[in-house]
């Protein structure tokens, strides 16, 4: 499948951080097309493993397949549902969202509150708070509580559009787009022999606190590691530490990330003329990477990001160009690598 099929297929999911059991299930059987061995471990993440045949060391490859959603904490006398949220939603974005309830079955609901036009004039000068707001299914109390439990989770409706420029608007690419471009790269290295055991990881509860590429890590315990995920796309209001989208990978620098490996990609990238640009982060970059370096013994690790726009919505907006730049640079990476020493070695 081409990576736009993939971002379709996977953005279409539901699975917020703990609940990510049908996102699981679907990437492994596309990794189990390219890998020798997969299986799913007991934080839920998907380990994909290509062996080699004559192997010296191990690499990890990961991004999160979490999304950001809601949790229902209450069910109110008229069958409204209240919620709270799991991962960084923005209360702005919320309000008229229509959502699918996972009830003992799925349900369609719409966030709603209180109009505009009863409101007070100091209420409407501010954005509606999320303990305002709630999800209304049309059902009764009586009815609504047959179906939704406390604990039951929420998560947007989605619609993935196919925009001018090769531009993808659809729910959920941070991060199972980067998901996407692990199946490109494995794709990519499908019939190539490597000198490495290559571990390809869709990782749990990233939005919660990086949880479950840290415990894979830890596990796999790999020479070193590529972590991608996301960072923010340029948009009118949005240009300060953003990138174009359209502009091709993006590569971080900083502490979280490994001096010599990082200049080893980077190298390859411009012996491939694969268009980068390079994000400086001064700390921690708030994705996996973070968690994989500091696992075990520590992981040298690089981080690849795809500029995002609208990040947390139900329209993030990628290039398709970055998505395939960023897999050919990974794929074309791993394909250079003779001896993982040589990468790692300061």
């Amino acid at each position: 499948m081409k990576i736009t099929d993939n971002i379709k297929l996977l953005s279409n999911l539901h699975g917020v951080s703990g609940c990510e059991q049908t996102v699981a299930d679907e990437v492994k059987k596309i990794f189990s097309q390219y890998c020798d061995e997969c299986s799913i471990d007991a934080m839920g993440n998907v380990i994909g493993i290509k062996k080699s045949k004559n192997p010296h060391g191990k690499v990890m490859i990961e991004a999160h397949m979490d999304e950001v959603g809601l949790i229902i904490t209450d069910i109110d006398e008229k069958g409204f549902l209240h919620f709270s949220a799991i991962g960084g939603i923005d209360a702005r974005i919320m309000l008229a969202q229509e959502v699918i309830v996972h009830g003992k079955s799925r349900l369609t609901g719409i966030i709603g509150a209180k109009p505009p036009h009863i409101l007070s004039a100091e209420e409407r000068k501010k954005t509606v708070p999320k303990d305002k707001l709630y999800i209304d299914t049309g059902f009764s109390a009586d009815e609504i509580k047959k179906l939704v439990k406390v604990g039951d989770t929420a998560t947007m409706k989605n619609k993935t559009l196919f925009m001018l420029d090769g531009m993808i608007s659809t729910k959920a690419q941070d991060d199972r787009t980067s998901v996407s471009a692990i199946m490109d790269v494995l794709h990519q290295l499908k019939d190539v022999e490597l000198p490495f055991d290559l571990y390809a990881v869709a990782a749990v509860q990233e939005e919660v606190g990086l949880r479950g590429a840290g415990c894979a890590a830890y596990s796999i315990n790999p020479d070193f590691a590529i972590a991608i995920d996301v960072c923010h796309g340029t948009s009118p209001d949005a240009k300060d530490n953003t990138f174009s989208t359209g502009g091709g990978a993006v590569i971080s620098k900083g502490p979280n990330i490994h001096p010599v490996l990082v200049e080893a990609v980077i190298n390859v990238m411009k012996i491939k003329g694969i268009d980068y640009s390079i994000d400086i982060d001064g700390g921690d970059t708030g994705t996996d990477a973070a968690a994989i370096q500091i696992a075990n013994r520590g992981v040298p690790t690089v981080l690849f990001s795809l500029p995002l726009k609208y990040m947390h919505t139900p329209i993030e907006t990628v290039s398709e160009k970055d998505v395939q730049s960023t897999a050919n640079a990974i794929a074309e990476f791993l394909k250079s690598v003779k001896r993982v020493g040589d990468v790692i070695c300061y």
